[in-house]
C-alpha cells in the first residue's frame, strides 16, 4: 500500500546578497571612517615632530649657554655645529649621516650633522650677520627649508616661549627678519616657510 506523504510547505528563503549600491554605501562609510582616522593620526605625528623639535632646540640653546656660561661667546663667524656635536651637547635623535645633506659634513662634526624631526640640516653658529643682524655675545641656528605647514606650528608655539628663552630675531624665507620681543604675537610668523634664522643670545 502506498503511503502518501504530506507535501512539505515550501519556505521562502529571505536570504540574499547585498546589491551594488548597498555595498558602495558601506564603502563609502568606511572610507570616510578610515579617512577622518588617518586626518587625526596625521595630525598627532606632525604635532609630535613639532613638540620634538621645539624640545630639541630649547635643548641646543641650553646647552649653548652653559658652555658659554661667562656670558662671552666667540667674536666673529665661527660654525658651533662640530664642536656641540663632538661635545655631546647635541641630543642623539638630532644626529645623522652628513651624506646628502643640504649643506654637508663642513657644517656637521665627526658623529655626523644635526637635522630637525623633518630630516632638514641644521646649522649653529656665532654672529654670522646673515640672515639677520650680527650681535654680540649672540648665536644662530640656520634650518634648511621647511614647508609652511612644518614652519608655521613651530614657529608659533618657539615665539609663545620666546621671552624665557631669549629669542631675539626669526627669519624665514617668506617674512624676513623679524624682531622677537616679549609682546610679539605668535601669528606674526604663519606665512614663514623656506629658509629658517632662529638668533638667541646668551
Amino acid at each position: 500500500m502506498l503511503s502518501v506523504l504530506p507535501k512539505r510547505s515550501r519556505s521562502v528563503d529571505r536570504r540574499r546578497a547585498f546589491t551594488l549600491t548597498e555595498i558602495a554605501i558601506v564603502l563609502g562609510v568606511m572610507g570616510m571612517i578610515l579617512g577622518a582616522i588617518w586626518g587625526a593620526a596625521s595630525t598627532v605625528y606632525a604635532n609630535k615632530k613639532t613638540t620634538a623639535a621645539l624640545q630639541e632646540i630649547l635643548s641646543i640653546v641650553a646647552n649653548v649657554r652653559g658652555l658659554y656660561a661667562n656670558g662671552q661667546i666667540p667674536g666673529g663667524s665661527q660654525v658651533l655645529s662640530p664642536m656641540l656635536i663632538n661635545a655631546g651637547q647635541v641630543p642623539s635623535n638630532m644626529i645623522g649621516s652628513c651624506a646628502g645633506s643640504t649643506y654637508g659634513a663642513s657644517y656637521g662634526g665627526t658623529a655626523g650633522c644635526i637635522f630637525t624631526p623633518w630630516n632638514t640640516q641644521v646649522i649653529v653658529w656665532t654672529q654670522i650677520g646673515w640672515p639677520l643682524p650680527a650681535q654680540t655675545n649672540a648665536f644662530e641656528f640656520f634650518i634648511a627649508p621647511l614647508t609652511n605647514a612644518q614652519c608655521a606650528s613651530f614657529a608659533m608655539q618657539l615665539i609663545q616661549q620666546a621671552a624665557p628663552n631669549g629669542l631675539d630675531y626669526f627669519y624665514s624665507d617668506t617674512t624676513g627678519a623679524i624682531q622677537i620681543l616679549p609682546n610679539t604675537s605668535p601669528t606674526l610668523v604663519q606665512s614663514c616657510q623656506g629658509n629658517i634664522g632662529l638668533q638667541f643670545t646668551l
